[in-house]
């Protein structure tokens, strides 16, 4: 009996590494990465787990390049009958290219990293699409039900050198996995998903139970006290910090997040600076 669903899966297959001069793109300071896109990072790394591999850090830029191509093959559908996953429009400010295994395009999907971010190696991509959309757990099963995707994954085969950094992207039919051989020195990427026309309070105060889960770093006496370093904390970056009236105490936060797994991801991705934070859910 045939089904409605289908699965395609593209799958870059260079059995080499090579260095490429980056162009110092900058990532916007709006860029934030999709609840769908660190569900599917962390069952990926979940899985490495599993096979007594190490997790790989979340890359912003590499993340940025996912989240870029999955709006393009969304809006601009790219990817026809001849052209595949990995191929890019003419609608963006990046090298179209119309990748087929034919006569594939190959630099123009490996290079997209540095032609879009500061990240000044090649990229690897794994590209997915279904015709219904699909959750983080079902796309996962759906690559590693393919040999080669599976073993990108995991390093195995021609795949077997170490991934130590890793972006993905996830949008209704479309999933994006990008690798990389070299560490990101990019900062880590936002995590936060709160609407910015969120009102708060005058103090950014949060005094009713939320059940969110939060990064805590700090805890005062004074609510002026906590006020003054908020205010240091969003000059750092933290635009969402906040400050929790818990347990008679104000505590201070660095970002929320609506389930566990991605507080402990966003935990884990924080400069030493701020390693100390600990998880509170409220």
């Amino acid at each position: 009996m045939l089904t409605k669903k289908k699965f395609l899966i593209s799958l870059s297959s260079i059995l080499f590494f090579a260095l490429a001069i980056g162009q110092n793109t900058k990532i916007p300071k709006s860029f934030r990465v999709s609840e769908k896109s660190i569900e599917l990072f962390n069952l990926i790394n979940d899985q490495r787990t599993a096979n007594n591999l190490t997790k790989i850090k979340l890359s912003a830029s590499l993340s940025f390049v996912a989240a870029t191509h999955i709006s393009d093959l969304v809006l601009n559908h790219p990817d026809t009958s001849l052209c595949n996953l990995h191929s890019w429009s003419d609608k963006g400010d990046w090298t179209a290219c119309c990748y087929q295994p034919y006569i594939p395009n190959q630099d123009c999907m490996w290079n997209k990293p540095k032609e879009l971010t500061p990240y000044k190696y090649r990229g690897y991509e794994l590209a997915f699409y279904q015709d219904d959309e699909l959750t983080a757990e079902e796309i996962l099963k759906g690559l590693m039900d393919i040999p080669e995707a599976s073993n990108m994954i995991l390093n195995q085969g021609k795949w077997a050198n170490e991934w130590r950094a890793m972006g993905v992207g996830a949008k209704n039919e479309y999933a994006v996995v990008w690798f990389g051989r070299a560490a990101d020195n990019e900062p880590a990427p936002d995590f936060s998903h709160k609407a910015s026309s969120e009102p708060k309070t005058e103090t950014s105060l949060i005094e009713q139970e939320t059940g969110m889960y939060y990064l805590i770093f700090g805890s005062y006496n004074r609510l002026k006290d906590a006020e003054k370093r908020l205010t240091r904390l969003q000059k750092d970056g933290f635009e969402d910090a906040v400050i929790l009236w818990s347990d008679n105490k104000y505590r201070l936060t660095l970002s929320s997040h609506k389930t566990i797994e991605l507080a402990k991801t966003a935990k884990s991705q924080l400069i030493k600076k701020y390693d100390e934070a600990w998880i509170l859910k409220y």
